[in-house]
């Protein structure tokens, strides 16, 4: 794996997981999210900037996440933590966020007022044999079932 080349990553450690039956080693480490790219195809930000003109740009949609709310409050509780408590997941191919585009934002803001500090993200980064299929199930998991079931379980 090329995750040190491509993604300029320190304090690695390899994980397991199962995604469509098959088994993947992805890389928990920390990058700089300067290298990071916003996922263009992500469901929320697409349907918000989608034009008749294309996939929006990379600008498009820091410009657009960087006005929301949500994002300053994110970037305020990172800043209050001293970091992200959720890393960002990273296909490593693309160097895209396929989950986290919001935090990769809120650090962005925050790289804004102190570059050094905030210069690099906790990530999990997935192989480059990772397909969009196995990518799709992942954000599944944790947009329909995981995170629905994590909050159920919290308030039973």
């Amino acid at each position: 794996m090329s995750i040190e080349l491509t993604l300029n990553a320190i304090k690695k450690a390899a994980i397991e997981i199962p995604i469509q039956g098959k088994t993947y080693v992805i890389v928990y480490c920390e990058v700089k999210q300067a290298d990071l790219k916003f996922y263009t195809i992500n469901p929320r930000i697409y349907t918000a900037l989608h034009s008749g003109n294309g996939i929006p740009t990379q600008d498009d949609i820091e410009g657009y996440l960087k006005k929301m709310d949500h994002v300053r409050e994110l970037r305020d509780d990172i800043k209050k933590n001293g970091g992200l408590l959720e890393p960002v997941l990273v296909k490593e191919s693309t160097r895209e966020v396929v989950e986290g585009n919001r935090r990769l934002a809120a650090y962005r803001l925050l790289a804004h007022t102190d570059p050094i500090k905030w210069g690099r993200i906790r990530a999990f980064v997935l192989p480059k044999t990772v397909n969009n299929s196995d990518i799709s199930s992942i954000l599944s998991q944790l947009h329909l079932k995981g995170r629905v079931a994590s909050r159920e379980n919290v308030t039973r």
